[in-house]
């Protein structure tokens, strides 16, 4: 007598009972779907690469606090100052010139300690600046 899942064949030998076979279908792509993907994939990466590049320009408008323009304007006189050993009262000249307070300058320094690829641009601009004759 057979046991439960088991079924017994013309000569009484028990045999398993197996799962339905399922044929897994084998999926052809057509080459129209492969170009219509590659096309659809190239879009893709060229809209990523826009982001990546249209990104850091729109975070760094004005991030600072001041602009880039018055902020290397006011590090490079400042260095310059910093050179010629200038006494303090000439730094202060320089940051009530420029109509930075020392408090700005920090804040935008902090905000460029995020950002490293941008302080080295910043940093090289401020370093060219300051060794132009005035």
């Amino acid at each position: 007598m057979p046991s439960h899942g088991q079924r017994s064949t013309r000569r009484g030998l028990p045999v398993l009972r197996s799962a339905p076979l399922r044929t897994t279908a084998v999926r052809t792509v057509t080459p129209i779907q492969t170009r219509v993907r590659r096309a659809v994939l190239i879009h893709v990466q060229r809209l990523l690469l826009a982001a990546l590049l249209v990104a850091p320009v729109a975070c760094s408008e004005n991030d600072l606090g001041i602009s880039d323009s018055l902020y290397v304007q006011t590090m490079a006189e400042l260095q310059r100052v910093q050179r010629e050993r200038g006494p303090a009262e000439r730094r202060d000249s320089v940051l009530e010139a420029s109509g930075v307070t020392p408090e700005q300058l920090e804040e935008a320094a902090m905000k460029l300690a995020e950002q490293p690829q941008r302080a080295a641009e910043l940093w090289r601009a401020i370093d060219r600046q300051s060794r132009l004759p005035r």
